[in-house]
């Protein structure tokens, strides 16, 4: 059970909106955890950033880097 409730699009100060609109775009959903991180803006994009960067680029197709992310999430006993 998660401590923090993930936010809807409305209840999100406008500097999260933004990213989380772009967000919504480029993945064509709301990830749980961006969604909570939405009540800290300069947090939830610093993080947005870094996944964007980890997943884009390079040789292996993002799809597989979103595979090994979820693999590597279980293998630690992470929910996310």
């Amino acid at each position: 059970m998660p401590r923090m409730r993930a936010l809807e699009l409305e209840e999100m100060p406008p500097a999260a909106r933004s990213v989380l609109e772009a967000l919504r775009r480029d993945r064509g959903n709301l990830p749980n955890m961006f969604r909570t991180y939405g009540r800290r803006p300069a947090i939830m994009t610093a993080m947005w950033e870094l996944m964007d960067a980890a997943l884009k680029g390079g040789t292996a197709p993002e799809a597989l880097k979103e595979l090994l992310a979820v693999r590597v999430s279980v293998l630690n006993a992470c929910e996310y």
